[in-house]
């Protein structure tokens, strides 16, 4: 007899180094991916870490059913992205363009604390950005070399930020 995983298991999930993607099905044969896109659009005016910032999102083949275990295992591909490269800073912007802004935050702060450790740190930031105000969260591990450097210029950048200029 099989017993199903509780909803803190993850899905098996696998990467693909060719696309730089993870991919996943459920248990309702929704297929997931889950991307970490280099974004060189967030702190321009500091190349030393330019090539270590991603954007972080994921879509799915289809409409998705109520499955707890998406969320844990979105969250367990976070943290293996970050046991792979220490160094990444991983962006998130809850987009409002189908009012769903608060859903998006609500889930990204749900994958965070899900996998919650002491060694992967997220910051929050409301900025301006195509004149809407947008939720924004920045993810480091904590030893990353520019750790202090990229907090410091993400928590103190003006809030008016027009193509994610933060510094």
């Amino acid at each position: 007899m099989q017993v199903e995983s509780n909803s803190s298991t993850p899905y098996s999930f696998f990467y693909n180094p060719d696309t730089g993607t993870y991919h996943f099905d459920t248990k309702y044969n929704i297929d997931f991916t889950v991307y970490f896109a280099l974004d060189s659009s967030w702190f321009p005016s500091n190349p030393q870490f330019s090539q270590e910032v991603y954007t972080f999102g994921f879509w799915t083949s289809a409409g998705s059913k109520r499955d707890s275990r998406v969320m844990t295992t979105i969250a367990a591909t976070v943290v293996e992205h970050f046991s792979k490269n220490k160094n990444s800073i991983l962006t998130f912007i809850c987009d409002d363009d189908d009012q769903k802004q608060i859903n998006r935050m609500r889930k990204f702060n749900g994958w965070y604390l899900l996998r919650a450790r002491p060694d992967i740190i997220k910051l929050d930031k409301d900025v301006v950005f195509e004149s809407k105000t947008k939720h924004t969260s920045l993810v480091m591990h904590i030893e990353n070399l520019h750790f202090e450097v990229v907090r410091e210029i993400y928590l103190s950048a003006d809030a008016d930020v027009t193509w994610k200029i933060l510094d």
